[in-house]
């Protein structure tokens, strides 16, 4: 099973796309509110990246964690691919994922493809766990008891090392 952790925003991905719409396409500024958040547009592009290493290095010694993978540059299409063995893909439930207000702007303002954005952007995952089935429930309960929103967005399939987003 694939548990997302949530992130805190863009993280440090795609801040060039990011900027590029933001401020040229849309002529919002850093004082502008993002529309459906109350925030600032500056204040949510500076929110500072989350550190997931004490949550994990928790759960490593107590739960069967077989992969992670921090969402970072080149979205989930090249992070995840990087974790599998031979023989192994995911499928992502895109209607799982708690996209933030930010990810669903850049893509409507901008006219950005959807592969574009899970290609550049973590899309509100900023890491992506692989547990077996009865290890789901106790990981994201252990990550939630850590301070983070870690739920479930996918599972292992047969297949080519890729993501299928469904």
């Amino acid at each position: 099973m694939l548990i997302g952790v949530a992130s805190s925003g863009l993280h440090t991905n795609g801040y060039s796309l990011a900027r590029k719409v933001i401020f040229d396409v849309a002529g919002c500024s850093v004082d502008d509110e993002l529309p459906g958040t109350g925030r600032k547009i500056g204040d949510v592009l500076l929110e500072p990246h989350i550190s997931y290493s004490k949550a994990v290095l928790a759960l490593l010694g107590k739960h069967d964690v077989r992969g992670i993978a921090h969402i970072t540059g080149g979205g989930f299409t090249e992070n995840m691919p990087r974790i599998l063995h031979d023989g192994l893909a995911v499928e992502i439930e895109k209607g799982k994922l708690r996209t933030p207000e930010i990810f669903r702007f850049i893509q409507e303002k901008g006219g950005v493809p959807e592969a574009d954005m899970y290609r550049t952007f973590n899309m509100g995952v900023g890491l992506v766990l692989i547990v077996p089935k009865s290890e789901e429930g106790p990981v994201i309960a252990g990550l939630k008891s850590s301070g983070h929103d870690a739920y479930s967005i996918g599972r292992v399939v047969r297949g080519e090392r890729s993501v299928k987003l469904i």
